[in-house]
């Protein structure tokens, strides 16, 4: 054995190395000193993804909502990859929307639906004379503070939008705007596309138009700026009880569903879609068409009519998960539906209403509807919306789109409305959920 060596000074330490045993000598091999490991810069983290298949793609992306706003931040790469599915394809913009729509119930306890449906049971102020004195100043004013709904009625004739009014719109973040609009010619309806285009990501528009435009020789235009519009989430149309608008809505919905529109409640006043035949209403039913809640008001109807439009609800929620509630009235309904079907009827998604009937609202405590629609842990969307940069992407044309958070998870719209008369009272008809 070698006698220890005693350790006099640091530089004593140096000079003390290793030592293997070579033919009964020692070998003294040089230690360098410790460093700290540099910190090297990843090149292009997640390259591999480049090269993925598109198909690939979209199962990650479609499959990943709860932590779709994490994926965006784990790379570049994925910051652009998500927001261009977020912006673009027909389940991203729905996604996107989704979660503006959750983060609105929580802020006012009411969907934004129902919000809308409640305007129709309140008196609130409409705008039309965007260029008078007092009532235009008046109609930005209420646009830029308000955080109710404004109502903006399109005049017929000529351009009515200005400069002024767009920059108004496109502050309504996280607000329900609603634009009424009968016939329109070349000039009006330019400014009603306009006005759509104006609305931010973060924004919710609701729209009530006349049967008239329809047949409209401009309304290719128009359809198709309302299927590009990710936050459209209403669409009302009176109609004039004649045969052929059925036929009309029929065609206008299918031509929506084509250009990947994300709009998921209609209202149809007498436009006679419960005399469509079988085959197109379980077409226009179906799941490919978004239609989440249906409401249908006609003057009459009849056994055969009414049988053919439920079995089309029913077959669309026997065979998806995205389940359709039918909202239907007619003058003569009670004729021919009593009490006990009525209920019957409810645990189908078929809820039977009279004519004019007024909406009535269930309050629900914000902790209960985000408890059942966002069981993720709390602090989640504070995260995201701290760390997020990437709203100028996805949010155009308003900045901090993601303020209400971005982390989130998919779940059809729940209803929180009731429907009262004297019959549902009997029955007990409720609004399923």
């Amino acid at each position: 054995m070698h006698a220890a060596t005693k350790i006099r000074s640091n530089e004593d330490f140096k000079a003390i190395q290793p030592a293997d045993q070579v033919a009964g000598k020692v070998t003294r091999l040089s230690v360098k000193e410790p460093q700290m490991f540099k910190k090297e810069p990843s090149a292009a983290p997640l390259q591999i993804f480049d090269s993925l298949w598109s198909d690939v793609h979209k199962v990650i992306l479609s499959h990943s909502n709860v932590a779709l706003f994490s994926l965006r931040r784990t790379s570049k790469y994925w910051n652009t990859t998500v927001n261009e599915y977020l912006k673009n394809d027909k389940q991203g913009r729905a996604i996107w929307r989704d979660q503006n729509e959750r983060m609105f119930r929580r802020e006012r306890g009411i969907s934004v639906t129902n919000q809308w449906r409640q305007m129709q049971s309140t008196s609130f102020q409409k705008f039309s004379d965007f260029d008078d004195s007092y009532l235009g100043k008046e109609c930005l004013t209420q646009l830029k503070t308000s955080s109710e709904p404004v109502c903006l009625m399109a005049p017929s004739k000529g351009a009515w939008i200005s400069a002024d009014l767009k920059l108004a719109l496109a502050s309504r973040n996280h607000r329900l705007t609603l634009i009424e609009f009968d016939t329109l010619d070349r000039e009006s309806m330019e400014s009603a596309i306009e006005a759509i285009q104006a609305i931010p990501n973060t924004g919710f528009l609701a729209l009530s138009i006349s049967s008239t435009i329809l047949s409209s020789a401009n309304v290719s235009e128009l359809w198709a700026t309302v299927a590009a519009h990710p936050v459209v989430v209403h669409i009302e149309c009176n109609g004039d009880d004649a045969l052929a608008t059925g036929d009309q809505v029929a065609e206008w919905i299918t031509l929506l569903s084509k250009k990947n529109a994300n709009i998921s409640s209609f209202t149809f006043n007498g436009c006679r879609l419960d005399e469509q035949n079988p085959d197109v209403l379980f077409s226009l039913l179906a799941e490919t068409t978004g239609i989440k809640e249906l409401e249908i008001t006609e003057l009459q109807t009849c056994p055969e009519n009414a049988k053919n439009l439920f079995e089309a609800v029913r077959s669309r929620n026997a065979s998806t998960d995205s389940k359709l509630t039918l909202y239907f009235a007619a003058g003569n309904l009670e004729d021919f539906i009593e009490a006990r079907e009525r209920s019957n009827l409810a645990s189908d998604s078929i809820v039977i209403r009279t004519p004019g009937q007024l909406w009535a609202f269930q309050d629900q405590p914000v902790e209960d509807v985000f408890a059942r629609e966002n069981p993720i842990h709390e602090n989640s969307a504070h995260e995201d919306s701290s760390h997020d940069d990437s709203s100028s992407v996805v949010g155009d044309p308003s900045s901090g789109d993601d303020a209400w958070g971005s982390e989130f998870e998919y779940s059809a719209d729940e209803s929180d409305v009731i429907v009262t008369t004297s019959s549902d009272d009997e029955s007990g008809v409720e609004n399923p959920q």
